[in-house]
């Protein structure tokens, strides 16, 4: 749970980068050329991937079985949190994978057009996987971004469960629900301006939501005035301060735990 914490605190760091112009080297690991000079030129730093991997991730983390904790009501939240994570990961990589689902049956297509004993033994697999994407696969279309913008909702509301039980362990329940309360009202504005939009498509409510809840980019950059509104630079400066005053609280939690329990080994040494 605290590693998932701690990745949901690091995804203003691609947007941080290009606002900055820092440029930190990436790895060569094809032999591509020109060469790639930096982690900003990647397919990682565009159309929101490394915003939409670090999310799931770190969800995917926040409701993992955790070694030595106890059962409590809410145990319910994990699988369905684990699920919609899943979820959310699909339908914010549709985008890619139409691209890739185009490229292979273009390739696929040059392999099929040479004489049989030239074509490369891929040549058929990569076909049929490809074509599979095309007819099934998720397209990128407005229903699978508005479809994200629920499940990356109802997972916060879920995540923000999970995370009060934590943070109530350490008996300042009142000030984990004061913390909480940002993360879930604005998840809970999320649900209502997509029912909104489902009542009203001409109407632009959904122009400042990000598919995965949060916008770093919205609030890494320069503009923007105070709303109450999803995606204004303050409000997404909020949820954020938010992920990391609970990041920060289980980390010293964690801290104390380990000090606290920790084991003296004289006690062990027996007297002969």
């Amino acid at each position: 749970m605290l590693a998932g914490v701690w990745l949901l605190v690091l995804m203003p760091l691609m947007a941080a980068l290009r606002r900055w112009n820092f440029r930190l080297p990436a790895p060569q690991v094809f032999d591509y050329l020109p060469p790639l000079r930096s982690v900003d030129e990647t397919l990682l730093s565009s159309y929101g991937i490394f915003e939409s991997v670090i999310f799931c991730m770190g969800m995917v983390l926040l409701f993992a079985r955790e070694r030595g904790r106890q059962r409590n009501s809410l145990d319910w939240t994990r699988r369905w949190g684990v699920f919609f994570s899943y979820i959310v990961f699909v339908l914010a990589s549709s985008g890619i994978l139409f691209i890739c689902a185009l490229v292979g049956v273009g390739i696929s297509a040059l392999f099929i057009g040479q004489p049989p004993r030239y074509q490369p033994a891929i040549t058929q697999p990569l076909l049929h996987v490809s074509t599979a994407l095309l007819l099934y696969g998720p397209h990128p279309m407005a229903a699978a971004f508005n479809w994200q913008i629920v499940f990356a909702s109802l997972l916060i509301l879920l995540g923000c469960a999970r995370l009060f039980e934590s943070l109530k362990s350490t008996g300042r329940p009142r000030l984990a629900m004061v913390l909480l309360a940002p993360l879930a009202f604005f998840a809970i504005a999320h649900l209502l301006q997509m029912a909104w939009y489902l009542i009203d498509p001409s109407s632009p409510v959904i122009s400042s939501l990000s598919g995965v809840y949060f916008s770093p980019a919205s609030w890494v950059e320069a503009g923007g005035f105070f709303s109450l509104v999803p995606g204004t630079p303050q409000v997404e400066t909020a949820k954020w301060c938010c992920v990391l005053v609970v990041a920060l609280w289980l980390t010293l939690a964690q801290i104390n735990s380990w000090r606290v329990n920790r084991v003296n080994p004289s006690d062990f040494i027996t007297e002969s």
